[in-house]
């Protein structure tokens, strides 16, 4: 059964707003058993100019996932933006969603334009 966790650091700070959204689009993900897949939150850029990227991440797989030196792919309406993540804190445990926010630098897309986010 698939559960939702928040890391550490989220679960101190995340406001009840955006616990409740999350928790939403936690009920509403579409099940892909066996698969590592996420679900797009919220873009927004910081004011260093970042693309700041909200995500629901699902491990649907029984496997713990690491996230060092993995590559994350950004698709947009124009191009798909690959960059390379290395995380210690986020550990995604098998059979478990965690939300995380992933920060791409020198793109510059309109946030309406975000399709979709790959591991």
């Amino acid at each position: 059964m698939q559960t939702l966790q928040f890391e550490q650091t989220w679960e101190r700070s995340i406001s009840a707003q955006d616990r409740l959204i999350i928790a939403q689009a936690f009920e509403q993900r579409i099940i892909q058993e066996g698969t590592v897949h996420a679900a797009i939150i919220r873009a927004a850029y910081n004011h260093r100019g970042e693309l700041l990227v909200t995500v629901l991440i699902h491990n649907e797989s029984d496997h713990d996932m690491q996230w060092v030196d993995r590559a994350v792919t950004l698709q947009t309406k124009q191009a798909t933006y690959t960059q390379s993540f290395t995380e210690r804190k986020l550990i995604v445990l098998g059979k478990t969603s965690m939300p995380w926010t992933f920060i791409f630098k020198n793109i510059d897309v309109a946030v309406e334009e975000v399709l979709a986010i790959q591991f």
